[in-house]
């Protein structure tokens, strides 16, 4: 019954490294959806949206608070 109990210590702060991984995933996806968007953009077009710009700053400045270097 003892290493029943010991399999289950640790398995919270797992779930939130887990949990924040997959944050951190995510944000990098959306990171780079947003400089896809803005490269195609300023090849075809030759201009930016400004929405897009304003998004994907946002988005870098707070995955570089997430993954500090």
């Amino acid at each position: 019954m003892p290493e029943t109990v010991w399999a289950f210590v640790g398995m919270e702060e797992l779930r939130k490294y887990i949990k924040y991984r997959e944050h951190v995933k995510y944000v990098e996806l959306r990171c780079n959806e947003l400089r896809n968007k803005i490269c195609r953009q300023a090849c075809v077009h030759g201009t930016v949206d400004q929405n897009n710009r304003k998004l994907y700053i946002k988005y870098n400045k707070y995955l570089q608070i997430l993954k500090p270097q």
